[in-house]
């Protein structure tokens, strides 16, 4: 009611400020915020943005919608320096090590003292804050530790102690005042904090108390947010505080068992915590510092587990815990955003953790991508670690991936013949690891590239170039194929498009490439080529089209009706072109045949193959035109309206009288023509009455003389001159825009749905329902209804 108050009342920021968010309220108060910000603008108020209550709170609560985009817009658009704006763009699109090293240069031109150089207390903040947060994510801990304790935040200092295992500090801060005066407030997250201390200090008994406590607090957070929509960021948050409980619990649990089972000299069973704690991660889109709170403290779970059991054996040990897949898994979400210090400061927890071969291998992989789209050095040291690797204790996948980790190093330093050699022996130790199948494609690839360029370069040895250029292209296209038979994943499967846009390249001529296509296409699974039936099809027409033909017919084998429709437009298609120019056989297209040809011989077999589906399909179809198609009445509404658009835009246009006259002679006489071709579709008088249907009998008798009558009945005018139809185009618009009326009615009395039986009933008998699978169930018999077009 406040906010369509006029004036708009002005009331206590803090009072509204609080609404927010023990009312779930947020939006309307962002409202009244916006609002008043701008009646103050438009009256001339000046705000002071540094120290404005109302600046404040709306940045509040937009911090409590954990719209953080929205944050930083408000942030750069209230901002004085250039620095800011580029550090705040920086970080709004994700470059978080460059806009944290904007902050920290910002932040040091303060801490020198220097005189010109003096920021508001406002972007001040906005610094220190936005460059906290880029070190939480680059998992600079004890750096922010020295931050917050000397600026006495007791919250973060709270947060970095536990993550840098000082629980000392950490029993000394839940005692201070700061952080009980937060637990009164009912902050879930420094509760938090008393169950790591709990867990850590070995009283389990307190955890389940201290759990429950959290979760009322969370569920009474949950309480106060606004619905779920589409941006759900606040709900998403306590989503991922509600999973750190669930694995609090699950980690008491864990210490239950471990001293127990350790003072009996037994070993606990921990594989099924384990295996659901592997399922049980965030998105690989989501921050690192959200993968972070789980997985440190996954390590600190770990670290007791294997300090309670250091008497068993190594291999005993290594089952009783998942240190090495933790940090191998926060190694790879680092790498894929980007973080690659992060990644490696995760691998250096292994240095000293035993673990199995495959871990090894998966360390060994994380550890060589580190050096991947670098420097020229870093990608030597990245070959250097390859070819240092003892690969004795591998499989044969694990070797095929190492020998093809080597030959992406050797083509990125440009030594092509050595990396075409390890992907060579990559396929060689593994042929079904598609993997080195793509990579060794792309090196054949941007070998064609690199002939043809030289061809080009060379006229005089342009043949053989060009001839090696299709032999290099030819065995990309080999090794794409193999990829997509080893495995047709969706990494596999992108290269297919590439492979039927190569054929071109074989020129007018049978070549290679549409050879190379002939043989390995048809060893492919058919559903792989089902996107790209259209292209297939267009391909009959060229000369590919042996090839292409082979691949159809097993999509027609295996998946008959995906291609059927298709496949019989484009036969009828091609047969009326191949008609239309007529009986001479020397004078058609060779191509064109073969198209003809080639199609006529897929639907043959189709229906040999599949008589029923054929059948079926063919009384689907013929149902579809015939009684779907549009009434007479709404074809020629149609042609009238698109007639009707044409002439009225001529007659809006102006021009001198001369040219007018001249222009609008030739125009009736193109009219008269597109009006006598219309009335030999709709009313062809040559054609018999026996071979009409009833519906083209009435349509004809009801219209058939009217239309005649206003368009192409010839009359005589003044001056002797004999014409049909109407004597000028504003005559003819008038009569168009009649028809149209008059047709419109027509249409208009068409009902707009029936019954399913009525139109087709032999489409009725397929039913959307799925199948009866227990027998005696009793179905209510139900009545499909389609709504059907006018136009």
């Amino acid at each position: 009611v406040i906010l369509h108050l006029r004036p708009l009342p002005s009331l206590d920021v803090f009072l509204i400020r609080s609404l927010a968010s023990n009312y779930s309220c947020q939006r309307e108060v962002l409202s009244y915020f916006e609002q008043h910000f701008t009646v103050l603008k438009r009256n001339g108020l000046e705000v002071n943005i540094s120290s404005s209550e109302l600046i404040q709170s709306i940045l509040h609560v937009y911090k409590t919608l954990g719209d953080d985009d929205m944050i930083v817009s408000i942030n750069s658009s209230l901002s004085t320096f250039k620095g800011t704006k580029f550090a705040l763009s920086l970080d709004m699109y994700g470059f978080v090590i460059k806009s944290t090293d904007a902050y920290l240069a910002l932040i040091d031109r303060v801490d020198g003292a220097r005189k010109d150089f003096a920021p508001p207390e406002f972007e001040l903040s906005v610094w220190e804050d936005r460059w906290v947060k880029g070190y939480k994510e680059l998992s600079q801990w004890h750096l922010i530790d020295e931050f917050a304790a000397s600026h006495g935040d007791p919250e973060l200092m709270m947060e970095c102690a536990w993550k840098v295992k000082n629980w000392d500090k950490v029993k000394s801060l839940c005692a201070s005042p700061s952080v009980i005066a937060s637990l009164v407030d009912g902050d879930p997250v420094t509760k938090m904090s008393e169950i790591f201390l709990a867990i850590h200090e070995g009283k389990l008994s307190e955890v389940e108390n201290l759990h429950a406590q959290t979760a009322q607090l969370c569920l009474h957070k949950w309480q106060l947010l606004p619905s779920i929509g589409t941006d759900s960021n606040p709900h998403k948050v306590l989503l991922q505080q509600f999973q750190r409980l669930v694995e609090l619990r699950e980690s008491s649990q864990v210490m239950v068992e471990t001293s127990s089972h350790s003072s009996g000299r037994t070993i606990p069973d921990l594989k099924n915590l384990l295996s659901s704690w592997r399922h049980r991660v965030p998105n690989s889109f989501e921050p690192i510092s959200v993968w972070e709170d789980l997985f440190l403290w996954r390590q600190q779970i770990f670290d007791a587990v294997t300090s309670n059991f250091s008497w068993s054996e190594p291999g005993t040990l290594a089952t009783l815990h998942d240190r090495p897949w933790t940090c191998i898994s926060l190694c790879r979400t680092a790498r894929k955003h980007g973080l690659k210090e992060v990644s490696m400061l995760s691998l250096s927890n292994l240095t000293e953790c035993a673990m199995d071969v495959q871990d090894a291998f998966l360390k060994l992989r994380e550890q060589v991508f580190t050096y991947r789209n670098a420097t020229a050095s870093h990608l030597k040291g990245g070959l250097n670690v390859v070819n240092s690797t003892n690969l004795s204790f591998f499989d044969a996948r694990q070797k095929a991936e190492l020998f093809r980790l080597k030959g992406f190093f050797l083509d990125a330093l440009n030594d092509k013949t050595s990396s075409n050699q390890a992907y060579c022996n990559s396929v060689q130790i593994c042929p079904t690891y598609s993997k080195a199948w793509v990579d060794w494609g792309n090196l054949c690839a941007s070998l064609f590239v690199i002939t043809r360029k030289k061809a080009d370069n060379q006229p005089d040895a342009k043949l053989e170039s060009t001839k090696k250029s299709n032999q290099y292209l030819a065995q990309a296209m080999g090794c794409f194929l193999e990829a997509v038979r080893c495995d047709a994943s969706e990494h596999s499967r992108d290269r297919i498009p590439h492979c039927l846009s190569m054929i071109s390249n074989d020129g007018a001529q049978y070549g290679i490439l549409c050879q190379t296509l002939e043989a390995r296409g048809v060893l492919l699974p058919a559903w792989v080529w089902l996107p790209w039936i259209p292209q297939l099809l267009t391909s009959l027409c060229r000369i590919e089209a042996r090839a292409v033909k082979s691949i159809i017919g097993e999509v027609v084998k295996d998946h008959p009706q995906a291609v059927y429709y298709s496949l019989r437009a484009f036969f009828l298609e091609r047969r009326d072109v191949d008609r239309s120019r007529g009986q001479d056989a020397d004078s058609k297209d060779e191509e064109s045949l073969l198209s003809v040809k080639y199609a006529e011989l897929l639907m043959s077999n189709l229906r040999k193959l599949h008589p029923i589906l054929w059948s079926k399909l063919e009384v689907i179809l013929e149902d579809l035109i015939i009684r779907f198609r549009p009434s007479y009445e709404a074809e020629l509404l149609a042609t009238i309206t698109a007639l009707l658009q044409k002439a009225s835009s001529r007659v809006e246009l102006k021009s001198s009288k001369e040219e007018k006259n001249k222009e609008e002679h030739s125009l009736l006489e193109s009219y008269h023509t597109t009006l006598k071709r219309i009335g030999m579709k709709f009313f062809n008088k040559e054609k018999p009455d026996g071979s009409k249907s009833r519906k083209a009998v009435l349509f004809h008798a009801k219209y058939a003389s009217m239309f005649e009558c206003d368009f192409l009945r010839q009359q005589t005018g003044p001056n002797g001159a004999v014409y049909s139809g109407p004597a000028s185009i504003p005559e003819l618009v008038e009569r168009l825009k009649r028809w149209k009326l008059m047709i419109e009615y027509q249409v208009s009395r068409v009902p707009s749905s029936c019954k399913l039986q009525e139109a087709s009933p032999s489409l009725a008998w397929y039913s959307c329902e799925p199948p009866d699978l227990w027998a005696g169930k009793n179905v209510l018999p139900f009545v499909i209804s389609i709504t059907l077009s006018r136009s």
